[in-house]
């Protein structure tokens, strides 16, 4: 098996054949698996592991001076990057989490499994549960939680899909 590593006085580490290979500028990147932030260019302080995390999925994009990001999971955090914006301090774990066509989209967490797809330019999201959503790509602050959830507004919070019949805190409903 090849392996590629290097590191920098910068901090910057690059485990993985083709990880941070396009890395012009930005201090303290960590990239782990084939192809980890390929196509990243500059910005700083981006953690990434596993098999083409924060990679971008179409020629000519990358994640141009996104920062503060952490992305765990195949491809999670990988999608059509915008060249226009950075996305900035995102944290997506999970297979295919956040990966989506992020464009100055900021803040948002998101766990689970093909979770937070549909992100582009939405802010301040958490999003927790495998194949759920917010309700559109550019929300704003929803905390959407449980399998398959989809949110339905801006700064609102959504307890669960439509097969949820009750809600309880503690024993009461």
């Amino acid at each position: 098996v090849a392996m590629q590593a290097a590191a920098t006085q910068d901090g910057t580490v690059a485990i993985g054949a083709s990880a941070l290979a396009a890395l012009t500028s930005g201090a303290g990147n960590v990239a782990v698996g084939y192809q980890s932030m390929l196509e990243h260019t500059t910005g700083g302080l981006n953690t990434c592991y596993g098999y083409q995390t924060m990679y971008s999925t179409n020629a000519g994009s990358n994640s141009l001076g996104s920062q503060r990001n952490t992305f765990m999971g195949y491809q999670s955090g990988s999608g059509t990057w915008g060249n226009t914006a950075s996305s900035d301090e995102n944290v997506g774990i999970g297979y295919l989490a956040l990966n989506g066509a992020l464009d100055d989209a900021d803040n948002n967490t998101v766990v689970g499994a093909s979770a937070g797809r549909t992100i582009t330019t939405g802010d301040n999201n958490s999003i927790f549960g495998n194949a759920s959503e917010p309700s559109a790509a550019g929300a704003s602050n929803q905390t959407v939680i449980g399998y398959g959830a989809t949110g339905q507004a801006d700064n609102s919070v959504t307890l669960g899909n439509a097969d949820v019949t009750a809600v309880y805190m503690a024993q009461d409903s």
